[in-house]
């Protein structure tokens, strides 16, 4: 994996995903069809079984869907969020199998209920 995706992501970088993921979960869950493997990735990057060298691509592409002046700044209307879609396709597909658990466990909170501001997506 290390010969594919040169540069590592750091804990400070992972740091900055769990402080900012779910706020960003939360503004775009109404305007986005890809929660699902974004908090599955997020479920995948905070499991301290897996290293960090192989979450790496998953930080990076967690940290593309968290700033929102990216690519296609996601405040314009319908295309914001293609960009990020295309981005966490792209992990899926790296990922393949790997993802399976943590997607599981994302449907489950997801599914559970509609998603408010007060609701801890984060569990």
């Amino acid at each position: 994996m290390n010969e594919i995706f040169r540069w590592n992501a750091t804990e400070a970088d992972l740091a900055r995903v769990i402080k900012k993921f779910e706020k960003k979960l939360k503004e775009a869950i109404n305007r986005i069809d890809f929660a699902t493997e974004a908090l599955a990735f997020y479920y995948y990057v905070t499991d301290k079984s897996v290293p960090l060298i192989e979450k790496s691509p998953a930080i990076f592409g967690l940290l593309y869907f968290i700033n929102p002046f990216d690519l296609i700044p996601d405040i314009i209307p319908f295309t914001g969020y293609l960009d990020d879609a295309g981005v966490v396709a792209t992990l899926t597909s790296y990922y393949s199998k790997k993802i399976e658990p943590y997607r599981e466990r994302a449907k489950m909170v997801l599914d559970d209920s509609y998603i408010d501001v007060n609701y801890k997506i984060i569990q």
